[in-house]
């Protein structure tokens, strides 16, 4: 349901709200009319939720009017966490994806021209391309930026 190339956005406005709720031990399963995302939550019961694309849209622009509200760099929370998975998933062109969140880190799976293709990240390994990320874009950025 989630097209190719949309999955940082995607799970990144997933993930804003998975770190609303508190949740751990996340799984993001996208399938062809839904995406089925469970979690542990608070009290330590497993919760589930299925999103048709309008519910997804609606998630993407609740987690858009929190950008920019933050003070200082970027956390390494659960939100970035998936849009930072989000991109490797773009950047590989996989479809039909799954996420799960492991005691260290992820593991991604998707089908690349039909084959199945499963990657693992640790959360140190996120979280420097996460601040990778960042870094070059704010450089882009303060390249752009007039200079008085």
């Amino acid at each position: 349901m989630i097209a190719v190339g949309q999955y940082s956005d995607a799970l990144r406005a997933l993930g804003r709200f998975l770190d609303e709720v508190r949740a751990s031990e996340v799984i993001v399963v996208d399938q062809p009319d839904v995406v089925e995302v469970s979690w542990r939550g608070r009290r330590g019961t497993r919760e589930e939720r299925k999103y048709r694309t309008w519910e997804l849209d609606a998630l993407r622009t609740w987690a858009k009017m929190f950008r920019g509200l933050e003070e200082g760099p970027p956390r390494f929370n659960v939100p970035e966490a998936l849009r930072t998975l989000g991109r490797e998933l773009d950047s590989l062109k996989l479809e039909t994806i799954t996420v799960v969140q492991t005691a260290d880190g992820w593991w991604a799976s998707g089908k690349l021209e039909g084959t199945e293709v499963r990657q693992n990240y640790t959360n140190a390994e996120l979280m420097t391309k996460s601040q990778r990320f960042h870094a070059s874009r704010m450089a882009a950025e303060a390249k752009q930026a007039p200079t008085r």
